[in-house]
């Protein structure tokens, strides 16, 4: 998701953040099930997708530093 800010006055708008949100498929019971692997096919995608996976690994990264310290 990608939010912007507008100067009403000029119309001028400006990026402010970018955020990613995840979505898990669940079951009748509620709980998680596969889904179909994403196929990026273009080079934006492919680029989206690359971004992505260093996110995850960060993500990953940071809570095992997490379960460590306590």
């Amino acid at each position: 998701m990608r939010v912007e800010a507008e100067n009403l006055l000029t119309g001028v708008r400006r990026h402010t953040n970018t955020c990613y949100l995840t979505f898990v498929a669940l079951d009748d019971a509620g709980r998680p099930v596969p889904v179909p692997a994403v196929a990026p096919e273009t080079e934006e995608e492919w680029r989206r997708f690359r971004e992505a996976e260093v996110r995850r690994a960060q993500r990953v990264a940071e809570i095992a530093r997490r379960q460590e310290a306590r």
